[in-house]
């Protein structure tokens, strides 16, 4: 596909590995090239920090901004052991109120990267 003349231009959010690949196939056509490569951010949670819902919230948004498809979205949690649970939770119950759908849905509130039919074959 990189390589494919009705190709104008590549986006890939992936490892870095496969950016070079794909960079050098586009090459050969000179076919211009958006790379979100090798992020594996972490957040850490301090000690003196509670779980409020401003916190989970910053979370969410870190997490999943532009479906998380860019290099800087959180991809590692730590938190001091007396939290975790409490923070677990928190983060889910935040989640489960993302209604995932069509990105031009009124309703949705966080937008499907691949298409339903892309992820089940």
């Amino acid at each position: 596909m990189v390589t494919h003349p009705g190709v104008d231009l590549i986006s890939l959010t992936g490892g870095v590995v496969t950016g070079r690949a794909v960079m050098a196939a586009a090459a050969a056509r000179l076919t211009p090239v958006l790379l979100e490569l090798g992020g594996n951010d972490a957040a850490i949670i301090a000690p003196d920090l509670a779980v409020s819902d401003e916190l989970v919230e910053r979370l969410v948004t870190a997490t999943y901004t532009t479906g998380g498809q860019v290099c800087m979205a959180i991809k590692r949690l730590y938190a001091p052991v007396r939290w975790a649970g409490e923070l677990a939770e928190a983060v889910l119950a935040r989640c489960e109120r993302e209604v995932v759908g069509d990105g031009l849905a009124e309703e949705t509130t966080l937008a499907r990267c691949t298409p339903r039919r892309g992820a089940t074959g």
